[in-house]
């Protein structure tokens, strides 16, 4: 369903790719697109494919004892299956905390590093999940609690509206791609797909919603998958108090790691300084 709305914002169409032969099994969430160029008729452009939205990775399942060459033909069947479809390119992006055979991919096309993203190791104990922020987040985060900023989820989704809100400001403030610009009807739909791994977040002063995030929690991971803050709260870095809280709120729930994404393209940019 997720796979789903991400084709139908791009225009694409969903689909996956799944194998299961000598104790390995291989799934590939894919979205199928025309590649419009030179040609004159769409309907005859070749075809790619490519990752949905955010990190959705290959899984790979395998039972021990399972070897590296079982697993390369897992991921030769993928190719093949690709150019049985016609599609000239698939463009298929990992998770960074989800293991896979690296050296295994590089034999059956190229790897490229993009860049890095930021993690917290959610089995550190709270003291030291605290040490490890930077000083200057910690300030922030302490000052804005001192003015009576409070982050809290909201069960209920009171507040959605609100978020859908101010995600949309936050993406206009920052001149976004409107790639990045999600309809509030997308909005509904990806809360409706996630079910109960979604949940609202909201940083509030005053009664006023500062800032919102929509947090998706699958498999020990917690990420903030969109988030957005006023303009006129900036000053008091309220996306910082939410993410303090969530990371604590993630560890007492029992997950692994908090994932914080990287910067836009994956790039060492100012979003990713901030994270």
């Amino acid at each position: 369903m997720v796979t789903e709305l991400s084709a139908r914002e791009v225009g694409g169409e969903a689909t996956a790719f799944f194998s299961e032969a000598e104790g390995v099994r291989l799934l590939i969430p894919l979205i199928v697109r025309r590649v419009i160029g030179q040609v004159a008729d769409a309907s005859t452009a070749p075809l790619d494919a490519t990752s949905p939205y955010g990190y959705p990775s290959p899984l790979l399942s395998s039972h021990a004892g399972s070897s590296d060459d079982s697993m390369e033909r897992g991921l030769l069947a993928f190719v093949s299956g690709l150019r049985q479809r016609g599609i000239v390119a698939a463009f298929v992006r990992l998770h960074p905390l989800l293991s896979f055979p690296i050296e295994t991919l590089t034999r059956v096309g190229e790897v490229v590093r993009h860049g890095d993203t930021v993690s917290v190791d959610l089995a550190l104990s709270d003291e030291e999940i605290w040490a490890a922020t930077s000083g200057f987040h910690r300030k922030s985060i302490q000052n804005a609690e001192r003015l009576g900023y409070a982050a809290r989820m909201d069960p209920d989704w009171a507040q959605f509206d609100q978020f859908v809100e101010i995600y949309l400001q936050t993406m206009s403030r920052v001149g976004a791609a409107q790639f990045y610009r999600f309809s509030r009807e997308y909005l509904v739909a990806l809360r409706q797909a996630l079910g109960d791994k979604a949940h609202l977040c909201v940083v509030e002063t005053k009664g006023v919603v500062a800032a919102a995030g929509l947090v998706t929690e699958v498999g020990g991971i917690v990420q903030i998958f969109l988030a957005g803050s006023r303009h006129e709260f900036l000053p008091h870095s309220p996306a910082k108090v939410m993410e303090n809280f969530v990371r604590y709120w993630a560890k007492a729930r029992g997950n692994r790691w908090f994932h914080l994404g990287g910067g836009v393209g994956a790039s060492n940019d100012s979003l990713f300084q901030f994270k």
